[in-house]
């Protein structure tokens, strides 16, 4: 790896490990290049703004979001069981990235335009998890399989990235391992058994 890469990588590093454990909201050039031990002009010069280096940051999130449509292809384990361990799986990348999960909402609903390859990434990773269900389902209805992705990825994200305000009102962890792969079980179970009825 070049000086020009190991420094680039260590804004990444330390951007995420600042949105992680700060939030979006303290987030400031500044502070990034004084933890990474860099100048602001670095930044600058590697990412050309704030935004370009939240979206390489949330990137590099896509792609492990990517990387979980892999068990879709493991013949050797049940449709239900790969749905599950899929879903578990999109849950750890969440945990693990909360903050920059949640950074991502908020760039999904305002004026900031996504760059393509992100908007690309995303539609793969959707695409593929709407093909699946449609042979795990046995559902040929477009919007209707479009609206079930919508709903179970919403139902594993929502509950990680707000888990201290559903811990206040729920009294559930989300973040803990079990709850998680109790609660995926029984989201799967009431998709399953919802569109077979």
């Amino acid at each position: 790896m070049t000086v020009k890469e190991a420094t680039r990588e260590r804004i990444l590093k330390v951007t995420k490990e600042l949105l992680n454990k700060e939030g979006i909201g303290s987030l400031s050039i500044r502070k990034i290049a004084s933890e990474a031990g860099v100048n602001v002009a670095s930044i600058n010069y590697h990412f050309g703004s704030k935004n370009k280096l939240l979206f390489e940051c949330m990137k590099d999130v896509v792609e492990k979001l990517e990387k979980t449509l892999l068990i879709f292809d493991d013949d050797s384990l049940s449709e239900e069981d790969r749905v599950k361990i899929y879903l578990y799986n999109v849950a750890d990348v969440i945990i693990n990235d909360a903050a920059i999960q949640a950074s991502m909402s908020k760039t999904f609903v305002s004026d900031i335009e996504f760059p393509d390859v992100l908007i690309q990434f995303i539609a793969r990773f959707y695409r593929r998890f709407k093909e699946f269900l449609e042979n795990y389902l046995k559902i040929h209805d477009e919007e209707i399989l479009s609206m079930i992705v919508e709903q179970t990825i919403s139902a594993i994200w929502f509950p990680i990235i707000s888990y201290k305000t559903s811990i206040k009102i729920t009294g559930i962890d989300f973040k803990e391992e079990d709850t998680r792969k109790k609660y995926i079980d029984l989201l799967v179970e009431n998709i399953k058994g919802r569109v077979r009825e």
